[in-house]
């Protein structure tokens, strides 16, 4: 395996977070291993992102939690207006995520925070590479 290689070439991700920290540290771990990233604080100002070019973005990562929109929100949103972009979500909540996993598993991918870097990098381009695959046969 060779990982001085950027795990994703030129994957562009619309990262959701609205805590600053976490945010920051991923965001920059990301582009570290080759992603170009925009991350934005809410669900109101992912949507804005996305509007003037959906296609500059290969997936979307977002919290589920964040104050007003939530990420279930905003993956109903997504969906409506851009079906072809990959969701992934994530939530710290434990109780939460059991209950997301069972009723919502067939419409996007969920991980649980804390979460790895490294395992995020892995988990958007596999993510990516199977909607790319999907539309490819399509």
């Amino acid at each position: 395996e060779n990982h001085g290689a950027p795990i994703a070439e030129n994957l562009c991700v619309l990262m959701v977070e609205d805590n600053a920290d976490v945010g920051l540290y991923t965001s920059q771990t990301l582009e570290q291993m080759g992603f170009k990233v925009l991350w934005v604080a809410d669900a109101s100002s992912a949507l804005e992102a996305l509007a003037p070019n959906p296609e500059s973005f290969q997936v979307v990562f977002s919290d589920i939690s964040m104050p007003g929109m939530s990420g279930l929100e905003l993956l109903d949103a997504i969906e409506a207006l851009y079906p072809w972009l990959p969701v992934v979500l994530t939530t710290g909540y434990n109780d939460e995520y059991a209950r997301i996993a069972q009723e919502e598993a067939q419409r996007f991918v969920l991980l649980q925070k804390p979460y790895s870097t490294e395992g995020l990098a892995v988990l958007l381009q596999k993510v990516v590479k199977s909607r790319l695959n999907l539309t490819a046969q399509g």
